[in-house]
């Protein structure tokens, strides 16, 4: 191997990272890699052209392009766990020692004066300067710009690429970062493409990218981020092949709401137990329309449909018909109101309608100056998402404008996890200042900053901390958003309920309680989380809970071992969370008047060593010696409590019961229907249906009833009328609950 491609291997293996081989395999590989790895020598030798390591019962030849194009000779294909451990070997053992050979020879003598540039003669050894552009982002960029309209079409589909010409506009955010390569990511829609450094071209440099996209979506998601990375560049994008393709995508507002509306009625036709791969472009299609129309909230719904669709298609496990119907029933309510609004508001002049922001939505990514804010940090934590993120979030209070904002960093979780989530807490600098363990608990004066309408502040450069001392709270610091009293704090829960189509700020969710006592700690089995009593001056109560999950063991855990009187705990900073019939609180931090360790904040997804003491470990084994457990009890809720822990706002403990059977049998019948299709029903159940929609009316639940009676009279199709139907079904079981909560 000559010095070039040597020095070339040595620095991709060495920005190889761990978030970069789970792209490539999967984080169960990489683990098991790290364990074939442990108490290992390998043998590593040179060839002509790649670097060949050697393994107990296996061999890798790594490449000069790196892991991503090594084999082995195992029977399995693909990127196994031999490659993974090889590139993780050489990483750690071979290219440090390639590299600084090289730091040392371009290194003069002391004494000497360096040669001029022109008088070096060319040699082995000097070539690493015209290979290192292979690897150089902005060469890489180059090469993306070079892809033509041809080669996107060839590759990803010439439909595809004709829609995407047309759709794709400035609205849609793209954000580029050198990493290993280069790696582009579309905020609004959580998606990232790496590119790989090498010497790939055209469609072989398009076959080598990663996505965090689902399977079925690759290759459109990396063809919209190629054509938004060109169009911003100002290329000419001329369409070749694909100019001779008739382009049928919606480009006004009215005529995306119609063909939205008209593909969800035809979902519902052929059943949402039958999707297609069909059906996944045509929504894909639709959000990216959405988006470069301004309907930023539509266009999250149908990708959130797409991908519901897509694991259905693909058997995945967490595949579930009940979710997609209940979200298409939400976009489809969503499009009629967007409808009904451009009806009232029809101006033939203008180009586009101004629908209100709590129709259309606001991008997230768009923020906005803010000058300079003075914060107090109260928390942070992690979190995980159903669709598949995961990511660390800090708590602010600016007490002049009396609100809450915050700073997030969010990752496909395949390559962020847990531990990820806990070094960006401890190591990763926000704002060139400190580590978000630092300055959630700090006061401070955060200049030239940039906020979102959801309250969250950007992570820009240009942004600056001053002035930052110790977290102090005094009885005024929440002003409106402290309560002493939880009969107000349950009111305040019931205004921020959401009802309909109504969407409130997140960070609108989050209050700070100040509880008088502390009363028992238990686990629900059924709905398998930790719940952690607490009283008021009054002596009302309030349960905070945590879902078992992944993502707050660390926390449970946490909550567990406090002891609030030794930590001098007064405050606790909680997130309300809805669903259709239950309100929780959530602990998501602790504020105290001085905890042992002489905090203000205590984060319980990481602060775990700041509430153990001195003794510990050798508590834990005198523990276990004589059999006391290390922490405060945490109990299971026993056959007479059972109701109290499962209904504490459930609608069930105060709503008729006749209401809630018709409501379960409604949405059975309903899903039953979405499942198997509604372009025709047999007469033994429209008869059902009829007599489901009198029984509904008699109780007084009129236009519910009505609803399901249009069903059973439907000559043709009924799609629509079962869309909103299911809506009427989600919006009396929200008005129970919060009447729910109010009433608690």
């Amino acid at each position: 191997m000559i010095d070039a491609d040597r020095i070339k291997l040595a620095t991709v293996l060495s920005a190889v990272d761990e978030n970069f081989l789970v792209a490539l395999a999967n984080k169960g590989l990489v683990r098991r890699a790290l364990k074939d790895l442990e108490g290992q020598t390998l043998k590593i030798e040179e060839t002509d052209n790649a670097i060949k390591v050697v393994g107990p019962d296996w061999s890798v030849m790594m490449p000069v392009e790196g892991p991503a194009k090594a084999t082995d000779d195992t029977i399995a294909s693909g990127i196994t766990r031999q490659i993974l451990a090889a590139a993780i070997y050489l990483r750690d053992n071979w290219s440090p020692k390639v590299l600084s050979t090289l730091e040392d020879i371009e290194r003069p003598h002391p004494g000497c004066t360096p040669p001029d540039a022109d008088t070096v003669p060319t040699t082995k050894s000097a070539a690493p300067s015209k290979t290192s552009s292979e690897i150089d982002p902005a060469r890489l960029r180059e090469t993306l710009l070079s892809l033509t309209v041809d080669d996107l079409s060839k590759w990803a589909g010439k439909k595809l690429v004709s829609d995407l010409l047309v759709l794709l506009n400035d609205s849609m955010e793209l954000e580029v970062e050198s990493k290993l390569g280069l790696l582009l990511r579309l905020p609004q829609h959580s998606i990232e493409i790496q590119i790989m450094p090498g010497r790939e071209r055209g469609l072989k440099l398009l076959e080598s990218m990663l996505s965090t996209a689902p399977k079925q979506m690759h290759k459109k998601w990396v063809a919209t981020a190629i054509i938004l990375l060109q169009k911003r560049a100002g290329k000419d994008l001329k369409p070749g092949l694909a100019e001779r393709i008739d382009i049928e995508s919606p480009r006004t507002q009215l005529q995306v709401l119609q063909e939205s509306r008209k593909l969800l009625v035809s979902m519902m036709d052929i059943g949402v137990a039958h999707p297609s791969t069909r059906l996944i472009e045509r929504l894909f299609t639709l959000s990216i329309s959405a988006s470069a129309v301004h309907l930023p909230r539509l266009s999250t719904l149908l990708k959130t449909i797409s991908d519901q669709v897509s694991q259905l298609v693909s058997k995945n496990v967490a595949a579930d018909s009940q979710n997609l119907f209940s979200t298409m029933s939400r976009a489809f309510c969503l499009i009629k109101a967007l409808e009904k609004f451009a009806e009232k508001n029809a101006d033939e002049t203008a180009s586009s309608i101004n629908f209100p922001a709590h129709l259309a939505g606001v991008a997230r990514s768009q923020y906005d100056p803010a000058g300079d804010i003075k914060l107090t940090g109260i928390g942070a934590y992690n979190w995980q998402t159903r669709s598949g993120f995961h990511g660390l979030t800090c708590l602010f209070w600016e007490a002049e404008r009396k609100r809450f904002l915050s700073w997030s960093i969010s990752r496909p979780s395949n390559t962020f996890s847990i531990s990820d989530a806990e070094q960006a807490y401890n190591m990763e600098q926000i704002w060139s200042a400190d580590s978000a363990d630092k300055l959630c608990r700090s006061s401070f004066t955060l200049k030239d900053a940039r906020v979102n309408p959801f309250g969250r502040i950007s992570n820009a450069q240009q942004s600056s901390v001053a002035e930052m001392t110790k977290a102090m709270f005094d009885a005024k610091t929440f002003e409106g958003r402290a309560f002493s009293d939880f009969a107000d704090a349950r009111a305040y829960a019931a205004h921020q309920f959401p009802i309909g189509l109504k969407v409130s700020n997140a960070l609108d969710r989050v209050v700070i309680l100040e509880p008088k006592s502390w009363g028992n700690r238990t686990y629900d089995e059924m709905r398998q989380r930790f719940c952690w009593e607490i009283f008021d001056s009054s002596n009302h109560s309030i349960r905070l809970t945590l879902p078992w999950e992944s993502a707050n063991e660390r926390a449970i855990t946490f909550l567990e071992s406090l002891k609030p009187a030794l930590d001098k705990i007064n405050r606790i900073v909680v997130r309300l969370e809805f669903s259709d019939d239950d309100v929780t609180f959530e602990p998501i931090s602790l504020l105290s008047q001085g905890s042992r360790s002489d905090d203000t904040v205590l984060n319980p997804y990481f602060d775990q060593q700041l509430i153990e003491i001195a003794q510990t470990g050798l508590l834990d084994r005198l523990r276990a010696k004589f059999g006391r457990q290390p922490r405060i009890q945490t109990t299971l809720s026993d056959d007479e409590s059972w109701d109290h822990v499962q209904n504490y706002f459930d609608i069930n403990e105060q709503s008729p019961p006749h209401l809630i059977a018709a409501l379960s049998e409604t949405e059975n019948l309903l899903l039953q229907l979405a499942e198997s299709g509604t372009k025709r029903l047999n007469e033994n159940l429209a008869e059902r249906i009829q007599r489901l929609g009198t029984q509904l009316s008699r109780w007084g639940l009129s236009e519910l009833g009505a609803s399901i009676q249009s069903i059973a009279e439907a000559k043709g199709s009924c799609g629509e009328r079962v869309l909103w139907s299911d809506y009427l079904c989600s919006l009396h079981r929200q008005l129970l609950c919060m009447q729910a909560v109010s009433n608690k």
